[in-house]
């Protein structure tokens, strides 16, 4: 029984006594992860045939961006923190200087990272871009030669 029929029997209903507006009170109630389930829930729903099709109201997520601070603080442990896996310490990395979003992040490969002389430089678009963090190289620069 999913966490939706379930709501529904503690609230006395059927699926087909469910109505848009108990649709929108369990939506308010519930967390954005059982937000998804309701989705995927209600569309077996409506392709079964067991409900008509309802409308679910936009999540809005009100994410506050990180100040500058706050950035300097997560990337400092991620530098130096060698209790996590030094993939996740360089994907953090590049998201918090670059503002990468992680679905490009874990599109790279090692072919994006270009290591010179004295610097690194990452590929993220058509123009490499330089690191701006000694530290990053020296991580990166292990990871690319295989060491840690």
């Amino acid at each position: 029984m999913t966490d939706v029929s379930a709501w529904l029997t503690e609230h006395g209903l059927t699926l087909d006594q469910c109505r848009q507006a108990e649709i929108d009170r369990w939506h308010a109630e519930h967390h954005i992860h059982d937000r998804r389930a309701l989705r995927s829930f209600l569309l077996w729903c409506a392709a079964s045939r067991r409900t008509r099709r309802f409308e679910l109201p936009t999540a809005v997520i009100q994410a506050s961006p990180l100040g500058q601070q706050q950035r300097l603080s997560i990337l400092g442990q991620l530098l130096t923190s060698e209790d996590k896996a030094l993939r996740t310490r360089v994907a953090g990395s590049i998201v918090l200087l670059y503002a990468q979003p992680l679905t490009r992040v874990v599109r790279l490969t090692l072919d994006d990272v270009i290591q010179g002389d004295d610097q690194l430089l990452l590929r993220l678009g058509e123009t490499p871009t330089q690191s701006p963090h000694p530290s990053l190289t020296c991580c990166c620069a292990g990871s690319r030669t295989g060491t840690t």
